[in-house]
């Protein structure tokens, strides 16, 4: 089943204080894909950025796969 993309919060509006969150998926699939498509209007309102699961991210001179990065 499909569930709506829920505003930060619970909320329906969005605030100009929402986070920005970036979302990495670790793997790529249709099913990812499909969503992507069909909430990215969505995710732009609440201020989601998704990336592609091969992104890579470059800290203190090494470069890896940006879906093991761990805060």
């Amino acid at each position: 089943s499909r569930v709506p993309l829920p505003a930060p919060g619970g909320g329906d509006r969005v605030s100009h204080l929402s986070p920005q969150v970036t979302l990495i998926p670790t793997f790529d699939s249709l099913v990812m894909h499909e969503w992507y498509q069909e909430t990215h209007e969505r995710q732009q309102e609440l201020g989601i950025t998704v990336l592609g699961s091969n992104s890579t991210v470059a800290m203190q001179d090494e470069t890896f796969p940006a879906c093991k990065v761990e805060f």
